[in-house]
């Protein structure tokens, strides 16, 4: 009788066992197992590392046994999800906790490998705000128009405060947060533009709660006003400057022009706006889409941002709640200092030329 058929790692391990350890004969082996003797003979011949070399190139599980139970893979992956809803930006080590995984027992390493495995990737956060040939081209139309029409002190002396609303991310925790490396998510690579995977625009990225505040800055003056808002649309910023820019302007104390700056965000620039703008007549400068480097107060929210990551560590901030969040971002807007906001609005006559030199590209600031 000839076999042909490859005999499997199991019945390799029974007719080793059965006739080296057990020490049965050739003949019965080769009946119970159901294998030549031939066979029978070549196995047990074979020495011990050479069955196990074999045993583990037959296995499907090659090499050391997973650390992490099948069980746990899927809490590292809900975990994920989860602190992607609620915070944006995290780590592996971040995942592990909410997971409950100790660090002890499993490496940072080895859950980033069997996040890798499930498709999930600590990869740039997509930022939007692409510009076109036609945004270059305003650009560079706006910069001309303002180097031809207004003088170098145009921007400090004639421009009674730049506007703009902006939102801080709230978190329970600042320090867990202000700890998080930032511009990068984990995602899947085909996850570009989902929530939680974005790290501009309308704060997708973030997760939770949003502070946002309607500020504006005056040189000479600082912060002019900062007020806490739910929702930008037309009806609010209209009553908004029925209540507020009046006084604005008083506090800016620029004369007579009763020049402003702001960007061209639909809600500030509807119908109703424009009605409020004319009932106490005074005149807009709108820069052009896509251009915060043109806006100096754009430059004000970013040192912000970073103060109150430095304030989380330094202070040690493990818990927060919104309304202290609110009071002490607003605090932190007033707090900085006058020579760093004037500083800001000077530097317009300069970004103006930048513009016109880069041909409409985007300038350092």
């Amino acid at each position: 009788m000839v076999f042909t058929a490859r005999i499997n790692s199991d019945t390799r391990a029974k007719v080793y066992y059965l006739r080296n350890v057990k020490g049965f004969s050739t003949r019965k082996v080769a009946e119970l197992c159901d294998v030549s003797r031939e066979s029978v003979i070549r196995i047990s011949r074979e020495n011990r590392h050479t069955q196990a070399m074999r045993l583990s190139s037959q296995s499907n599980h090659r090499g050391r046994p997973r650390k992490l139970t099948s069980r746990q893979i899927r809490l590292l992956v809900r975990s994920l999800k989860s602190l992607r809803k609620e915070q944006g930006n995290f780590t592996a080590k971040r995942i592990m906790e909410e997971a409950g995984i100790r660090e002890s027992e499993i490496s940072v390493r080895s859950v980033t490998r069997y996040l890798n495995e499930h498709g999930y990737f600590y990869l740039q956060a997509r930022k939007k705000g692409l510009m076109r040939n036609d945004d270059l081209q305003k650009r560079v139309d706006f910069a001309k128009y303002c180097r031809n029409n207004y003088p170098a002190n145009f921007w400090t002396d004639h421009v009674s405060f730049y506007l703009d609303g902006t939102g801080f991310a709230y978190k329970t925790n600042p320090l867990d947060q202000a700890k998080a490396p930032k511009g990068r998510t984990w995602r899947k690579k085909s996850e570009g533009l989902k929530l939680g995977c974005t790290g501009k625009g309308r704060k997708e990225g973030t997760g939770g709660r949003v502070l946002k505040l309607m500020v504006a800055i005056s040189y000479d003056k600082g912060v002019v006003v900062c007020e806490p808002y739910e929702k930008m649309c037309g009806t609010y910023f209209s009553d908004f400057i029925d209540r507020k820019i009046e006084r604005m302007f008083e506090i800016a104390d620029k004369g007579v022009g009763r020049i402003w700056i702001q960007d061209g965000d639909p809600s500030q620039n509807c119908k109703k706006a424009m009605e409020a703008m004319s009932r106490v007549c005074c005149q807009l400068l709108k820069i052009p889409p896509r251009s915060p480097d043109l806006n100096p107060i754009e430059n004000l929210f970013n040192v912000v941002s970073q103060t109150l990551k430095k304030d989380a560590i330094n202070q040690n901030i493990t818990k927060e709640t919104y309304e202290e969040f609110q009071e002490r971002v607003i605090q932190t807007m007033k707090s900085i200092p006058l020579e760093y906001i004037n500083k800001l609005i000077a530097s317009m006559y300069k970004r103006v030329n930048l513009v016109i030199a880069s041909k409409g590209n985007r300038i350092k600031y």
